[in-house]
């Protein structure tokens, strides 16, 4: 879970993709400025897209609040399988 939150504090290259809270219509947008920018081989753009992608993280924190509560999941999943007892391993099947 800290890697995952230390990943969250600092998102770079393709992860930006990942963590950033955009519309539809900012989707296309993005996706047709990073083609011009491949053609054109413009770092201005590409910088562009970057500090857009970092600003709009904060619009409502939603992708990373979703890996805060999947990473918690998965926590709470493996200390429920350490606690249980040889014998409720088959509960589920009952």
């Amino acid at each position: 879970m800290a890697k995952i939150l230390t990943e969250l504090l600092n998102p770079k290259d393709e992860k930006l993709f990942t963590v950033t809270d955009v519309t539809a219509q900012e989707i296309f947008g993005i996706a047709a400025m990073r083609r011009y920018a491949q053609i054109y081989k413009s770092e201005l753009m590409e910088d562009w897209i970057k500090d857009f992608l970092l600003l709009r993280i904060s619009r409502f924190r939603l992708g990373r609040r979703e890996f805060v509560v999947m990473s918690t999941g998965v926590r709470e999943i493996a200390e429920e399988k350490r606690r249980r007892k040889p014998s409720d391993m088959f509960a589920g099947l009952k």
